[in-house]
């Protein structure tokens, strides 16, 4: 799978135009076959949901950024922050229970 990474950090290969060279037509066979390997590689992670939602993206490039958006690195901290504020609330001695709710 290492072998695979440079998919998701490189730009994607457009597809040659008729009068392309041997090598650049390989370039992209090549790139298009290691898309699909990393796009299964993806779909075998994700859940049934996230799989419908992302069938129909056909670059493994797209797939991440989206999941990215709805994933991203920030919310994840964000929730991981506000789950550690809610389970250290206390209520302060002497308060009422009426006035947390």
């Amino acid at each position: 799978m290492e072998a695979l990474g440079y998919i998701l950090e490189t730009q994607e290969i457009e597809l040659p135009s008729g009068d392309a060279t041997s090598d650049q037509q390989d370039a992209y066979d090549q790139w298009s076959i290691d898309d699909t390997k990393v796009r299964y590689y993806m779909f075998a992670s994700l859940s049934n949901e996230l799989q419908k939602q992302h069938e129909n993206i056909k670059s493994s490039r797209e797939i991440l950024k989206n999941l990215r958006k709805l994933y991203g690195e920030n919310s994840r901290i964000a929730r991981y922050e506000i789950s550690k504020e809610l389970f250290r609330a206390r209520m302060q001695e002497g308060t009422e229970v009426a006035a947390h709710v």
